[in-house]
């Protein structure tokens, strides 16, 4: 069973590779290499269609024209979607479709992630491959609709929940829960994570800054909690914060700012410029004894490498050589790289990484497909898809869902305790031993699907339960 994440989008390929004007469409597609993520990922790309005896000289030879890819994502985007069909179906359409070779002979199915703008076509996706007869369109692609079985993330805060497990995992440990912590915040109410992250702060959190696209805003004595939860609720940037809510400390500047004059007297003559810095330069602005004014950092948006060797030791105290952030929750992806995290947790931050903190997002896809596979059609649509019509969830559903998140928020505490209690044992740094857990991950994985001659198969309906033993996939 092959498993797959790509990034879609600024991807044209052809129907089918043994289609004549197909391969005129492969020969003549776009990939834009910089969206496909780093250049390694595009050529294990090929190296995987490379091994599979597959990979045709057009697609090694494939340009790159990022202008022209981005003009058409839909069309690129469905003319991708249709290519895979074609590879995972046997199917002979004339004058469509040709058969192909299969040296495999054996049923392969793929699980497609959206990224980078391709939310928005998942159900198009979904129905076509249901359209061409796909036994598989059920689990084709996660962040599907709920009318499709979907899980959205954000209305359930999946990938959130595994973010605030480790957050309060730290608090507990360290016997934080009754004591007011100063937070800082990248990705603003409008977006997923960061109007979750609003939703379940604890009370014991005091918001003295945020920043997302429209800008920043501070308040040292703390932003209006009811004010952050409303403009989480109506997925609201910054700029609509009511401003009469802010202590005389506060402050707001919009990136279309500028000569703005805040508090300390300081004048912000760009507000890009000061809203893109102020992950690095928030204590000029909040300052306390030790130069920081913050405890807990949770970024949930920015730009990948935000924080790189270049910056970061402008968060380290140079009096005392400590970290001005003693906390520091990555919830976005990236946004801080290996090298600054080990200097760092080196210099005192507890500090968790992405690949350990928001694991709830992908652990939902994955239980998102796992039923998907689980049912036959009938029992799909009848237990696992929201009416239409009415919005009513099956009550299975709704059980489903609840069932995921409290695994989501078991798995993360779970895997914070390992993390913590093997750093003490072993002085390892935080950073390293979650590499180590997603390597090991990986390899029990493959272990796994290397043990089991055989799957077994568990198909239900409603009205006919049945099990069957496949051949391995």
């Amino acid at each position: 069973m092959a498993s797959y994440e790509p990034q879609l989008q600024n991807l044209s390929l052809g129907r089918s590779i043994s289609n004549s004007s197909s391969v005129q469409s492969l020969k003549h597609g776009y990939i834009d290499k910089p969206f496909l993520g780093k250049k390694d990922q595009y050529e294990q790309v090929l190296d995987i269609l490379d091994s599979t005896g597959f990979i045709p000289e057009s697609l090694i030879e494939l340009e790159t024209h990022p202008g022209i890819a981005q003009e058409r994502p839909r069309q690129c985007f469905e003319k991708y979607i249709d290519s895979l069909i074609d590879l995972l179906l046997k199917q002979y359409i004339p004058g469509v479709k040709d058969s192909y070779v299969d040296l495999y002979n054996k049923q392969e199915i793929l699980f497609l992630g959206p990224d980078e703008g391709t939310a928005g076509y998942v159900d198009w996706a979904t129905n076509h491959a249901r359209s061409r007869g796909a036994p598989w369109w059920r689990s084709f692609l996660t962040g599907k609709s709920p009318q499709l079985g979907g899980i959205p993330h954000d209305e359930y805060g999946m990938t959130s929940l595994s973010v605030r497990a480790y957050v309060n995992k730290i608090y507990e440990n360290l016997n934080l829960e009754s004591r007011p912590i100063r937070k800082l915040q990248t990705g603003g109410p409008d977006g997923d994570l960061g109007s979750n992250e609003i939703k379940l702060s604890t009370p014991n959190e005091v918001y003295v800054a945020i920043v997302d696209g429209s800008g920043v805003i501070v308040d040292p004595q703390g932003l209006n909690k009811d004010e952050l939860l409303r403009l989480a609720d109506q997925r609201k940037m910054i700029d609509h914060f009511d401003s009469k809510l802010l202590s005389p400390q506060g402050f707001r500047v919009l990136v279309d700012d500028v000569d703005v004059k805040i508090p300390n007297g300081e004048i912000i003559t760009s507000g890009v410029a000061f809203r893109n810095g102020f992950h690095i330069n928030f204590k000029d602005v909040l300052n306390d004894e030790n130069g920081g004014g913050i405890d807990l950092f949770v970024p949930c948006g920015g730009r990948p490498g935000a924080i790189d060797t270049n910056n970061v030791y402008d968060l380290i105290n140079p009096k005392t050589g400590k970290s001005i952030i003693p906390y520091f929750v990555e919830g976005a992806n990236l946004f801080i790289t290996q090298s600054a995290k080990l200097v760092l947790e080196n210099a005192g931050t507890i500090i968790f990484k992405d690949a350990s903190t928001n694991k709830g997002g992908v652990t939902s896809s994955s239980l998102e497909v796992l039923a998907a596979l689980a049912f036959d059609d009938n029992g799909f649509l009848s237990n696992m898809c929201v009416d239409e019509k009415t919005g009513a969830k099956p009550k299975l559903y709704q059980d489903y869902v609840k069932n995921c998140q409290r695994i989501i928020v078991k798995n993360a505490q779970s895997e914070f305790q390992s993390l913590w209690d093997l750093k003490k044992v072993t002085g390892v740094p935080i950073t390293e031993l979650s590499d180590k857990f997603s390597f090991s991950i990986c390899f029990n994985i493959s272990a796994l699907a290397s043990f089991s001659s055989s799957i077994l198969v568990v198909t239900y309906s409603p009205n006919n339960a049945k099990t069957k033993v496949d051949p391995p996939i």
